[in-house]
């Protein structure tokens, strides 16, 4: 079994000068390597945290849930508990996609959803003590999985470093999602 797992080898990012297979320069084909290689992470820690929360009991939630869940729970302020619009704008959605998730978790006992008396045409959502337990058991279940693998590395592994990695691909991400970035065409 490889690094990744999956009994492949994860990809290495092209180093030679020329193109992608996608036709991209050599600046185009390693970010698109990177790109490709993200995506492999995203999946390889999803299918860990599975696979370790699979005897847990643990509601095994689709991303997109969890993803509303975890929206929620940081929108809630001083100002009160966010409505669907709110939360659909955070994550850069759709109002009738989260609404549809909203839907699903209050079905679950994990969201409760309130009518606003400002506008009784909207609602306001709350995390129940549920979600909330859904959510630490998540963050707890990718604490072990990471732990669990960076173990394999040995006692020298740098977490540090890795770190440094990530805060650095997030503010990229971020400062990524406030511009245009459609392609040209």
């Amino acid at each position: 079994m490889t690094a990744t797992g999956t009994g492949r080898q994860p990809q290495p990012v092209p180093k030679e000068p020329g193109t992608h297979r996608s036709g991209r320069t050599q600046t185009g084909a390693a970010t698109a390597g990177l790109a490709d290689r993200l995506v492999e992470l995203r999946r390889e820690l999803r299918r860990a945290v599975r696979a370790a929360t699979a005897s847990e009991g643990l509601v095994l939630l689709p991303v997109a849930q969890v993803e509303v869940l975890q929206a929620v729970s940081e929108l809630t302020d001083a100002a009160g508990p966010p409505r669907v619009r709110q939360v659909a704008a955070a994550l850069s959605l759709a109002d009738n996609t989260v609404s549809g998730l909203v839907a699903e978790l209050v079905r679950r006992g994990l969201l409760a959803r309130s009518v606003d008396p400002s506008d009784e045409r909207a609602a306001h959502l709350t995390v129940t003590g549920s979600g909330h337990r859904q959510l630490r058991a998540w963050a707890q279940a990718h604490a072990r999985v990471l732990a669990a693998g960076l173990a394999t590395l040995g006692a020298d592994a740098d977490i540090a470093a890795a770190t440094e990695a990530v805060d650095l691909l997030v503010l990229i991400l971020r400062a990524a999602s406030e511009l245009d970035i459609t392609e040209p065409g």
